[in-house]
């Protein structure tokens, strides 16, 4: 199933993107991106003994040595992106991650992604003694098909850069810019985490019988969180962010053999920052951000540096 989902939904969006010229007068191309981002999303897992005896096992699984390359393309207001790791080791995740986002509207970025990750490091820990074990394991699958929009909910002073940062559009003049500005994330997000074999393992410091085999973990979360963002802009067209959200969410396992991840509502707590240059033209543009979001389930850091050339 995977190897055709890798070749069919780049076609499906050339599809989509092909109909949908159909009610434009010209298809237009706005902007070229390059992309740099070493993102790193763990899963946590807790495997607790049934009859209360024994090892409660904490499992962390993290990408490893995942550095992404992609490349995006603006068309008219429709944004599309591919990203993949070129870079390879010994042990590694491998990655396919695309992108299709709506730039249209101001103050709105809605979107869709899909990401599949293989090979994750697994770091067992035990709760009762802290004992740990981490091991490599090539053959486990994440896929996450996500729904997400962010907004600009209320400019409560001067003028906010939230257009400049999440919708990738250049800024005009040199003058000191001050903004502060409510903000809000919601993200939709079906997940699922898959091996041959287990997505957990029988640590040596278990003193339980073996684990069961867990060859697949199926969940639907929803999400939504919101808090202020301050933006500055400095001379020379340099400028800056630095954004707090908190919000909730509901994570519903839909695999009904494990309780390694439990349904519930969970407290989610975001953090980001981000710095920018844009050339006097406008044709030339350098965005980096720093995020940081934390869940019950779901942890992730993400870091990029884009470069981009508009039309």
């Amino acid at each position: 199933m995977m190897p055709a989902c890798k070749f069919c939904l780049p076609a499906v969006l050339l599809f989509c993107l092909g109909t949908g010229s159909s009610a434009q007068a010209k298809l237009e191309l706005s902007s070229l991106r390059l992309k740099l981002s070493k993102p790193a999303t763990a899963h946590n897992l807790v495997l607790q003994n049934p009859n209360g005896n024994g090892t409660t096992t904490f499992f962390d699984l993290e990408p490893k040595n995942n550095e992404r390359v992609g490349i995006f393309v603006k068309v008219n207001s429709l944004l599309i992106g591919y990203s993949l790791d070129p870079f390879k080791s010994n042990q590694e995740t491998s990655t396919t991650h695309i992108d299709v986002v709506s730039e249209k509207f101001d103050h709105s970025r809605i979107g869709f992604n899909v990401q599949i990750l293989k090979g994750f490091d697994s770091k067992a820990r035990s709760f009762e003694t802290n004992s740990q074990e981490r091991r490599f394991f090539p053959d486990i699958e994440s896929q996450r098909l996500e729904f997400f929009g962010m907004h600009n909910l209320k400019t409560l002073y001067g003028k906010s850069l939230f257009n400049h940062f999440f919708l990738n559009r250049p800024m005009d003049g040199a003058a000191h810019v001050f903004g502060l500005s409510l903000v809000g994330d919601w993200k939709v997000r079906h997940l699922k985490l898959s091996s041959n074999d287990s997505v957990i393992y029988t640590p040596s410091f278990s003193t339980g019988p073996p684990n069961e085999s867990v060859p697949e973990i199926r969940a639907l979360s929803v999400s939504s969180v919101a808090g202020p963002m301050l933006s500055v802009g400095f001379k020379n067209k340099v400028n800056m962010f630095i954004e707090s959200k908190f919000g909730l969410g509901y994570f519903d396992n839909l695999t009904d053999t494990t309780d390694l991840k439990q349904s519930g509502f969970e407290f989610l707590q975001s953090y980001g920052t981000g710095f920018s240059w844009n050339s006097k033209s406008k044709k030339t543009m350098i965005n980096s951000r720093l995020l940081y979001q934390r869940g019950r389930h779901i942890e992730t850091t993400f870091g990029e540096l884009a470069l981009l050339f508009f039309f």
